[in-house]
């Protein structure tokens, strides 16, 4: 297969199988040359053939975009609007994706052009004039001067999963604490007393959150809280021997995972250090499990955001929005659902 034609095949696939969703701006010629080490009229001829077959689309002085293949009468109804993005899907397309997803299932959602944020501050310089507005996804709290400067950039602006103080800036989230408390409530009440609260993480708002959530629900059953079934997130990452060890020594018959990567770090370790699988242990993590291919022998319960809903109502409040600024904030915390899974019995 020459450069050319996996370039081709790169692209194609992963826009049939909405890696690359539509609206979503691809890397420009330079980075494709590079990347596959051709030149900017190859990368040219590879971009017509995708655009022959309806795929994707060039808009001069703009760049080269997915195309919403679903689009017909109602999507040319709905202007262009360019939105300002701060993620990457291939670092956490189960999270990230299902957004998006709900982004483009809404009619508010076509025509719509999505830009990445570059660069790790939302500098004045990192957010191009030409955007209508802000949809920010991974800012955490201790971001404080990213929440100003979204501010002061003058363009609706609305955050997913974070409260931010500051009145102007619109949010769509989760209670992370009360879903926590709930979550673990139920494993409480099923005759857990013992349940490791895996991935403490102070210095990030929402894991710290889910943490509280942990010890009110122990508090709220009259329970002591058991702290030293805490396993820290830094350790989950990067001081595997750690966990080992916690596991290995102490005694406990649940776990409760703030996240799926830190499910993930806590496996890893429990498989090389015991015998019997690890859901012999009533489990339970803060992230839609169900489109987790390497969890699928794995009986985990879960609890599961509302994200493709968020992408819904985001995208509908950041155009009208953008059309009447006197529109009232919006910042509403929405539902979670706790997804129950049970061992097969025999």
């Amino acid at each position: 297969m020459t450069p050319a034609q996996k370039l081709y095949e790169d692209l194609r696939t992963e826009i049939l199988e909405r890696k690359l969703l539509p609206g979503m701006l691809l890397p420009s010629e330079n980075e494709l040359c590079e990347k596959y080490s051709i030149s900017r009229p190859t990368v040219r001829r590879v971009q017509e053939k995708l655009c022959a077959q309806n795929l994707i689309e060039k808009r001069p002085g703009v760049g080269t975009f997915v195309k919403d293949m679903d689009g017909g009468s109602s999507a040319a109804e709905m202007p262009e609007f360019r939105i300002g993005v701060d993620f990457l899907m291939e670092m956490g397309a189960h999270y990230y994706g299902r957004l998006m997803q709900g982004v483009h299932r809404s009619l508010y959602g076509k025509n719509c052009m999505f830009c990445s944020l570059y660069g790790e501050y939302l500098a004045p310089a990192n957010i191009p004039p030409q955007l209508d507005a802000l949809l920010l996804m991974k800012a955490g709290d201790h971001d404080r001067e990213d929440f100003k400067r979204a501010v002061s950039c003058g363009k609706p602006a609305l955050l997913i999963n974070r409260l931010p103080a500051e009145p102007e800036l619109a949010y769509l989230s989760v209670d992370h604490r009360k879903e926590s408390e709930l979550a673990v409530t139920y494993l409480l009440r099923s005759g857990c007393r013992d349940i490791v609260l895996a991935g403490n993480r102070e210095d990030e708002r929402t894991v710290a959150l889910r943490s509280r959530g942990w010890e009110d629900a122990y508090r709220n059953a009259g329970l002591e809280v058991p702290y030293h079934l805490t396993v820290n997130a830094e350790d989950l990452l990067s001081c595997q021997e750690k966990v080992k060890e916690f596991i290995r020594t102490r005694s406990f018959s649940a776990v409760f995972f703030t996240n799926m990567a830190m499910m993930r770090a806590f496996y890893q370790a429990f498989l090389q250090c015991r015998s019997e699988r690890m859901d012999t242990l009533s489990l339970m993590c803060f992230d839609d499990l169900d489109h987790i291919s390497e969890f699928n022998d794995l009986v985990c319960s879960f609890v599961r955001m509302p994200l493709e809903r968020m992408g819904e109502m985001a995208i509908e409040y950041l155009r009208k929005k953008k059309a009447d600024p006197y529109l009232p904030v919006l910042r509403r915390l929405m539902p979670c659902s706790m997804v129950i899974r049970h061992r097969p019995e025999g």
